[in-house]
């Protein structure tokens, strides 16, 4: 893994998040994430997939976000 292989999330309210998870665009569970700390801007650690598009997915407890990103080598 390199320096420069990890997630950013921007949190600025806050929020408790209680897991990450990123999918391959066929729906596999790539990467999970839990204990996530509650801080403003948080960095994750993403082993080195495949150039192409992914789905992050950020779970509180009232509620859930999915983004799409990009990965590139």
């Amino acid at each position: 893994m390199s320096d420069n292989s990890e997630l950013a999330i921007y949190n600025p309210s806050l929020m408790p998040i209680q897991k990450v998870e990123i999918y391959n665009l066929l729906g596999q569970r790539v990467q999970k994430y839990i204990e996530i700390s509650n801080e403003k801007e948080i960095r994750l650690p993403v082993y080195e997939y495949a150039s192409g598009i992914y789905v992050v997915r950020l779970f509180s407890e009232n509620s859930r976000v999915s983004k799409n990103i990009i990965m590139k080598k």
